[in-house]
């Protein structure tokens, strides 16, 4: 990865943020009225992320569960690198999701389908994005949201939870801009459940340039 991929090192910056401190749910809003009524971290995080079918909440979802599978998810999520996670080793991570339902009313279940695959990078000396979209992480994590009626849909069941890994290189031999399921399938990969995904991740991380699964 280029030392110039990085939004946090912008050449002649003047205003440098701090390291994001994480936040704890009892952690309340302040005012210098004592007689206003306080509300909590928690009631915002309640109001804010409760649905976790929509499609922006459902994806930072994955990536917390994915965190959390890899043992990194003590610290905040980063909103500005062009990949979702790094590893200990050094491996970004990216997190794609999809779901068969949504947070709207649908005539039929959802295609799974991964877009968004590509992104430009910012060049840090330049202080401009680049102009071909490329991959940026070495491991790729699809993950899936498999329940197919809004009522059995439980957001923290992680049975309902499949997850495909794929490395970079098969990503690049398959230049598409969009994956889905029914595509990984046919070139061999196999799903996985939250409990194995550590090991499926690893697996994938050393073996390093494997372009598709054994078959």
């Amino acid at each position: 990865m280029s030392d110039n991929s990085s939004a946090w090192d912008r050449v002649d910056a003047k205003y440098f943020p701090t390291a994001p401190r994480r936040l704890t749910g009892s952690a309340q809003f302040t005012t210098d009225n004592l007689n206003s009524a306080t509300f909590t971290i928690e009631d915002f995080w309640s109001w804010a992320y409760s649905d976790l079918k929509t499609n922006a909440s459902r994806g930072v979802l994955a990536e917390f569960l994915v965190a959390q599978a890899m043992g990194i998810s003590t610290g905040v999520k980063s909103g500005w690198e062009p990949y979702d996670l790094e590893l200990p080793t050094g491996c970004k991570v990216e997190v794609k999701t999809s779901g068969h339902l949504q947070s709207w009313a649908t005539k039929e279940l959802s295609e799974i389908k991964y877009s968004g695959l590509k992104a430009k990078l910012f060049n840090n000396v330049t202080d401009k994005y680049s102009e071909t979209p490329t991959f940026n992480a070495d491991i790729y994590v699809f993950c899936k949201q498999s329940a197919t009626q809004h009522n059995d849909y439980d957001v923290l069941n992680l049975d309902q939870w499949q997850f495909y890994v794929a490395p970079v290189s098969y990503l690049k031999r398959k230049n598409q801009k969009t994956l889905s399921e029914k595509g990984l399938i046919k070139d061999g990969f196999n799903s996985v459940s939250f409990d194995q995904l550590r090991a499926e991740i690893t697996r994938f991380e050393k073996e390093g340039e494997l372009t598709s699964p054994s078959r």
